[in-house]
């Protein structure tokens, strides 16, 4: 509640919740008198908190835990954070032209730091925020070479609209587009690409179309956060004419919460590219399409989060061509057992790419 005291100089009456900091009585004031925000309802720091240097304005939490692959001195703010709230179409960002200072999102500005990871060494941004909601369709679309990792120091709410790193006119951020082990096989001759894979969950890449495709990507399994790999290029056809491209792979990003997140509706999203078809007129061959990226979210609570939306899908694979078909879909990466799973196998006759 709020608490009435005699203040200095003039003995002008102090209201603690009314925003100005008297610092003989007042820890912080926060401008309200509720609790639990970290500033309490007798204008003292709760625990766990941080507050202005001056006391006066909203309060942020510590993180309780070290944030996945972030140094402590990259998780400390020294200032208080922005609350975010994504509810506009900001289009792509580049994480490449964001790499220190201020990047405006819907209207706020927001810090923003270059890292490279503890453990993995992938190069990153990171975007620092106190509260994160993504709403209203909102939708931000990451392009670069930078996974976007956002360290949020309050409460993460992703409802209707998505934080993107899905490959579509160009890779999304963080995306292995060169000539990694995990990309997939080109077709060859007469053949599919193979499916791109994914090092960090897992998932390897799809043969390509019959009767003998590219082989997917190998994957494997670890603790890094990576894009996924490129598939392979398809197959030539008897008279020469090149097959289609390959299909970037899914970017990669990091959701670190210090309260709680609650995330659904497809709000989080990695696809992989879709392979390519060869060109109008010729039976060459389908490219392979690239895989899912990586997405870590980590939160000291959850609430209301749907797995099963948050997108990590291989590419599918080009069609062949003369096929009217396509390459199956990469399955969803959403068991943190198995993790990805391989994509589904071209089918269509010229072969179409296998699916990342």
């Amino acid at each position: 509640g709020e608490g009435e005291g005699e203040g200095e100089g003039e003995g002008e009456p102090n209201w603690c919740g009314d925003g100005i900091l008297d610092p003989t009585q007042e820890g912080c004031d926060d401008g309200n008198g509720t609790g639990g925000d970290g500033c309490s309802g007798a204008c003292v720091i709760e625990p766990g908190f941080q507050c202005p240097a001056g006391g006066a304005g909203a309060c942020w939490r510590y993180f309780p835990w070290k944030p996945t692959g972030v140094a402590d001195a990259v998780s400390g703010v020294l200032a208080a954070p922005p609350d975010l709230v994504i509810n506009c179409g900001v289009g792509t960002l580049d994480t490449d032209m964001q790499l220190a200072g201020y990047v405006s999102i819907c209207g706020t500005s927001v810090p923003t730091t270059e890292i490279i990871r503890e453990g993995d060494g992938q190069s990153a941004v990171v975007f620092k925020v106190r509260n994160l909601e993504v709403r209203d369709f909102g939708n931000v679309a990451f392009i670069g070479s930078h996974i976007p990792m956002f360290l949020v120091y309050g409460d993460a709410t992703l409802t209707q609209g998505a934080l993107d790193v899905s490959t579509g006119a160009y890779p999304g951020a963080g995306a292995r587009t060169g000539l990694d082990a995990c990309r997939g096989e080109a077709g060859g001759l007469l053949n599919g690409g193979g499916g791109g894979a994914n090092v960090g969950n897992g998932g390897a890449g799809a043969i390509g179309g019959t009767p003998n495709g590219g082989a997917g990507g190998t994957g494997s399994v670890s603790d890094a956060l990576v894009g996924g790999c490129s598939g392979g290029n398809g197959g030539v056809d008897g008279a020469g004419s090149p097959g289609g491209s390959s299909g970037d792979g899914g970017g990669a990003i990091q959701i670190s919460v210090a309260g709680t997140l609650s995330a659904w509706a497809d709000s989080v999203r990695a696809h992989g590219g879709v392979g390519g078809a060869p060109a109008t007129g010729t039976t060459a061959f389908g490219g392979g399409g690239g895989a899912g990226g990586s997405i870590l979210l980590e939160a000291s609570t959850t609430t209301d989060v749907y797995l099963d939306r948050l997108s990590v899908q291989g590419g599918r694979g080009g069609a062949g061509g003369s096929s009217a078909g396509t390459g199956g879909l990469g399955a969803n990466g959403t068991d943190p057992a198995a993790h990805g799973n391989p994509g589904a196998l071209g089918s269509s006759v010229p072969p179409d790419g296998g699916g990342g």
